[in-house]
């Protein structure tokens, strides 16, 4: 059944305390889900008990700021893999061209981050849902991933939300301020 909720919710900050940190002794991650930006978001993305509920730590301009995510991991396929191994070596290197290297990382496999380049920070690196069918070896269809994650049927008939891929690593300001 469809619930209301109120739009006022949008200007409301999520709660921090309710999305546990991401293990960061098991990053890098293949992450497919939504970004909760706010109380709205909360309330009207019920998820499914398989999927999770994460905060992530990434850098933006030398502050560590949370990001907030609900979805599930995903088993990346082989290329996948070679891609993540290459995201992960991004952390040796200065901040300032992070962006450029990941960029050039992606093209060489075909892929964008065009649609999703708004949450390309430090430790979060988005890839265009266009190339889902290469994320994991299933094959599973954009309708099936919103159907394992997402109870529709409690989801506003006003708010159609996105859903994005993520590879979730240490971001480079998060390692600086801890050692």
């Amino acid at each position: 059944m469809l619930q209301s909720i109120s739009t006022s919710l949008v200007d409301q900050e999520v709660d921090p305390l309710r999305f546990p940190p991401l293990d960061y002794s098991k990053t890098p991650l293949l992450f497919i889900g939504y970004v909760i930006k706010n109380e709205f978001d909360y309330n009207a993305l019920k998820c499914h008990e398989n999927a999770i509920e994460l905060g992530h730590l990434c850098g933006i301009d030398g502050r560590i700021e949370p990001i907030f995510l609900r979805g599930m991991s995903l088993k990346p396929s082989k290329v996948m893999e070679h891609i993540i191994k290459k995201v992960c070596k991004l952390h040796t290197i200065d901040t300032n061209k992070i962006f450029n290297k990941y960029i050039k990382i992606l093209n060489s496999y075909n892929l964008t981050c065009n649609n999703s380049y708004g949450y390309l920070m430090d430790g979060l690196y988005p890839i265009d849902i266009v190339h889902l069918h290469q994320m994991e070896d299933n094959n599973n269809t954009y309708q099936e991933y919103v159907d394992k994650i997402l109870i529709k049927d409690d989801i506003p008939w006003y708010f159609q939300p996105e859903l994005k891929i993520f590879i979730l690593t240490k971001s480079n300001t998060y390692i600086s301020k801890n050692t």
